[in-house]
C-alpha cells in the first residue's frame, strides 16, 4: 500500500510540474507572458531560473563572442550546404567515425558548456549554443542534429525577439529517464542590441523544485551527474 501510495505522490508531483511549466509562457512582442494563472509557482520558477542561470550565461562575454565569429564563418552558407552539413551530423550520431561532431565538441566554448552544465548538480541537463543560421556553435553533450533552425527553441527567440523566451514542453530524458524541459532566450550583441543567436538550456524538473526550494542556491542540491556520463 505504501509503494501505491508513493507512486501516486509522484505522480501527481511530476504532473503539477509539467502543467505549471510546459504551460507558463507564451510570446507576445517579444516578451514573456504567462498564461497559466492558476498559480504563482509557474512565475517563480521561470523567473528564478531565467536570473540566476540562463541570463548571465547568454549574457557572457565567451558567449557572444562564440555567435559572433561563427555567424562571420557561416554568413555565406546557403540552405543547401546546411542541410548537407545537417545530414552529415545525423550519421555520424549512428556511428565511431565522427569528425564533425567531435570538433565541436573539442572547441573552447562546448568545453566551457560542459563545465558549466556538470557545475549545476544536475539541475541543467544540456546546453546548446546556436548562430543565425540555426547551426550549434557550442554544445555540453551531442544533439541529434546539426541544424536548429526548424525548431521552436530557434524560431521563437532569435526570429522573435532580444527579449524572446520560449519554454518547451516536459518531456522525459531517455537517457536520464528524468523529466525535463527546454528554456531557450535570444543572445544579443551588446553593442548593437539585437539577436545575434540563441542560448537553450534542458533543466531537470526534479531538481528544479529543489532549486527553487533552496533559494536557487546550487550548492545545497545533492549531486547528481547525468547517466549518460
Amino acid at each position: 500500500m505504501q509503494k501505491i501510495f508513493t507512486g501516486i505522490c509522484y505522480c501527481i508531483g511530476i504532473g503539477f510540474w509539467i502543467v505549471v511549466l510546459s504551460s507558463a509562457q507564451a510570446q507576445a512582442h517579444g516578451e514573456t507572458v504567462y498564461t497559466n494563472k492558476s498559480t504563482e509557482t509557474s512565475h517563480a520558477a521561470i523567473d528564478i531560473i531565467l536570473e540566476n542561470e540562463i541570463w548571465p550565461l547568454a549574457q557572457s562575454p565567451s558567449v557572444v563572442s562564440a555567435i559572433k565569429q561563427q555567424n562571420l564563418l557561416h554568413n555565406q552558407l546557403t540552405q543547401d550546404q546546411i542541410n548537407t552539413l545537417d545530414q552529415v551530423w545525423r550519421q555520424e550520431t549512428e556511428t565511431t567515425q565522427r569528425p564533425l561532431i567531435n570538433g565541436m565538441l573539442k572547441t573552447d566554448i562546448s568545453k566551457e558548456l560542459q563545465s558549466y552544465r556538470k557545475s549545476r548538480n544536475g539541475l541543467v541537463t544540456e546546453v546548446i549554443l546556436i548562430d543565425n543560421k540555426g547551426l550549434n556553435v557550442g554544445i555540453s553533450d551531442v544533439t541529434s542534429d546539426y541544424w536548429q533552425g526548424d525548431e521552436d527553441k530557434w524560431q521563437k527567440t532569435l526570429l522573435r525577439s532580444p527579449k524572446a523566451v520560449f519554454v518547451s514542453e516536459a518531456s522525459i530524458d531517455e537517457s536520464t529517464q528524468q523529466f525535463q524541459l527546454q528554456i531557450s532566450v535570444t543572445v544579443v550583441d551588446p553593442e548593437s542590441s539585437r539577436g545575434i543567436g540563441s542560448l537553450t538550456v534542458g533543466v531537470d524538473l526534479d531538481l528544479l523544485e529543489l532549486y527553487l526550494e533552496y533559494g536557487g542556491q546550487i550548492s545545497k542540491i545533492p549531486q547528481r551527474e547525468p547517466a549518460y556520463e
